[in-house]
Formats: structure tokens, sequence, C-alpha cells
């Protein structure tokens, strides 16, 4: 997932299960007895936030390489680890439990919190990393570095909006309703700063060619609304607890998975449906999520002279119609393409690969495109899309990825 849904969620789980917020007494807002200090609270909210971004650091690794498909090599690799999760939580506790005592020296107030519990805070952002992103289809290291292979339970899009907001909005209600007297205040700026977050994803879903339409954006924000004010009614929202609030959100976002999961489900059933009416001789499948809702999925079929591809609804009554990608380029070039270092990292990458072949005068180009990753308009190349040009010598002449 992208790294603001990352931290979100790295804030959420600290607010709801490590950092207990306040409650209403006699007009005023008061901590529980037993609980965490506000310097605690801050310990435990920033090391599990900073630790839940802290996987995507490793996109430096790309452009240290030099390497074209840098990104694609090293992009969630051993930052994204189970194998290595205990070593990284460990540094980064060590990192925190340095800085609260820096803050002491320096006559701040500082956490009482343990090296231990940080670690556990540290571990459990990291671990929420990994899991957000083996839930989507682009492929994780998790073993590595005993293991290069990628996993991808192709659960949910890369890039999810209804996601992030189940996350963001209990901590948004938690902000709004932390104040005894105004949230009505409050309310009306978390409503129109999401409010320009829906219309800039409208804006961004036509640019793309994306099927969200303008009545589903207005919805959004209507829906929004309510969430912001009904809990003003009576003032009962100014009585529930920061982690109530956010304990909320975490079982909507778990909620939300599983239904992601159920729909993944009933796509691979349509997949398979399609592979026994037609008879194919197949060497893998997928249903893999696609923006801008859980109901839409891309179909595809691997077979020996190319990839079935389908773009479907799971509420559509009608079985989805499949077309068929060949592969079309001469066996002796595509084995001189293989024996390309990048060729071999990207097709290592892609899942559902395809390759066009042309030849203008005395060079031959070929362009690589992983079908997981649909064309977002028709005038502008796929994702993901990597040329490669040989001369009349059989030598490179050219490569890298198609930007226009």
């Amino acid at each position: 997932m992208d790294p603001i849904t990352h931290g979100l969620t790295g804030a959420l789980i600290a607010k709801a299960f490590f950092a207990p917020g306040t409650r209403v007494v006699a007009g005023s807002r008061e901590r529980p007895a037993n609980g965490p200090g506000p310097a605690d609270s801050r310990a435990a909210v920033w090391t599990t936030t900073l630790a839940a971004l802290f996987p995507d650091s490793d996109i430096i690794l790309g452009p240290i390489s030099r390497s074209s498909v840098g990104t694609l090599e090293f992009h969630r690799w051993v930052t994204h680890s189970i194998v290595c999760l205990p070593v990284f939580a460990l540094a980064m506790a060590a990192l925190a439990r340095w800085w609260i005592l820096r803050r002491g020296r320096a006559g701040r107030p500082t956490a009482a919190t343990s090296y231990l519990q940080l670690a556990g805070f540290a571990a459990t952002g990291i671990a929420s990393h990994i899991l957000l992103d083996l839930i989507t289809s682009w492929g994780t290291m998790a073993w590595s570095p005993l293991s290069r292979q990628r996993v991808a339970w192709d659960l949910v899009f890369i890039i999810d909006f209804v996601f992030a907001a189940l996350v963001l909005l209990p901590q948004l209600l938690a902000w709004i309703f932390a104040v005894p007297h105004g949230p009505s205040v409050r309310a009306r700026r978390a409503w129109a700063a999401t409010s320009l977050v829906a219309v800039g994803a409208g804006l961004v879903a036509q640019l793309g060619s994306i099927p969200l339409s303008w009545t589903a954006v207005g919805i959004s924000v209507a829906i929004l609304g309510i969430c912001f004010y009904a809990p003003a009614y009576r003032g009962w929202g100014i009585r529930v607890r920061r982690e109530s609030w956010c304990r909320a959100g975490m079982a909507a976002a778990a909620a939300y998975i599983l239904a992601c999961g159920v729909a993944h489900n009933v796509a691979v059933r349509r997949v398979e449906s399609f592979i026994e009416s037609s008879g194919l001789a197949v060497e893998s499948l997928a249903a893999v999520p696609l923006p801008p809702s859980l109901t839409r999925w891309a179909g595809l079929v691997q077979t020996a002279g190319g990839v079935h591809q389908s773009v479907f609804s799971v509420l559509d009554a009608a079985p989805p119609q499949f077309r068929f990608v060949p592969h079309q380029t001469p066996p002796a070039v595509l084995a001189r393409a293989r024996q390309v270092r990048e060729v071999q990292v990207y097709l290592w990458f892609a899942r559902f690969p395809v390759a066009r072949y042309s030849r203008e005068g005395q060079r031959e180009t070929i362009v690589f495109n992983d079908l997981r990753f649909p064309r977002p308009l028709a005038s502008r190349p796929a994702p993901f899309e990597y040329r490669i040009v040989f001369d009349s010598a059989g030598q490179v002449v050219e490569q890298g990825w198609v930007v226009e």
C-alpha cells in the first residue's frame, strides 16, 4: 500500500491498543488512573507510526543501484521481511530510546517507556506494513534473504481509498471529540479537508479512466458529513475515549479486508469457470483487484501462447468476457532478450508478461508488459512497460521504461 495509508494504520493501532485516551468527567477530560501519561502515549504512537513507515525506506535502493529496474529488484525486499523484522524492530527501539533520553537531557519531559516496550511498538508497526503489502498484488519478498519469492495475496489494490478512509476517520473523530466544548469547529474543518480529498480522488479517477462517478464522490462527501456530525447528537461522541474510536476503526478495516477476501474468492471462481468452459492448458491464473472498489477485478490466465485477460465486476450477472493477448515475438529474438540482466529482473517481477515485437529497418524492438497493471488511458502506455532495442548485430542499443 501507499506510505500514507501505512502511517495512518500504524498510528491507529497505537492509539487503539498502546496509548489510551481520555474520558469526560464533570465537563473536563481525564486520563485513566492507571494509564500512561502524555509522554508515554506520544512515544507509543510515534514509534509505531514511524515503524509502520520504515519498510518503504528501501525505495532509495532503486536509484542507488543505478539500474533501470532497481525499484523492481529491491523494493519490498529485506525491509519487508518477516525474517528480518526482529532486527529492525530492535534497532528502531534503540533509536527511539536514544531520542527519548536525549530529550530528557535537554530538560524536556520524557516517557517512562522501556526498551522492550518500544521494541514491541516497532515490531507491531513493521508487521502491519508487511501485512498490508502482502494483501496487494505487487508482490513482497516476505522471506528474504532466505528466499526472493514474491508473495501476493491479491486482496486489495495498491492504493485503496476506502481502506485509507477507514483507518483515518476514527482518528479524526477522536480528534474532533477530544474537546468537551465546541467540537463543531473541528468537525467542519475535518469535513472540508476530507471532501477536498474525495474530489481530488474523483479528478484522478477521471484522468486515469477509472470508473468512479461524481455521484459516488457526492455520496462519499455526504457520508463523511454524517460521520463527523452525527456523534455530536446529545454529546455522546465526547464521552467516547480515543481508543474506543480507534478500536472501532480497526474492526471496520479488518471487516473490509475480509470483504475483499470474499470478493477475491468470487472473482477467482469466475476465472476458473472461464478456464473450464474454454478447455485451456493453463500455466497460472489470478484475479487481481482494480480500483475504485472491491467489486472490480482483472481476471488473468497465462498460457503457452499468451495471456487471457478480462476486467469485470463480481456483481455482474453475466460471465466475464476475456480477450487474448498473444506472444508475438520470434523465439530467437526473445531468447536474446532474456539474456539481458534487466529483462531477467523484469520477468522475475512480472506475473503475466506479454511481449510485443516490431522491426524498423535493421532494428528490432521488444516491449514487455505485465498485464496485472492495465492501461489507464488509451493514449498512454500501460504501467511497467519495458522496451529493449537490438541492432542488426543483435547488440542492445537502447533499453528502458516506456514513458510515452
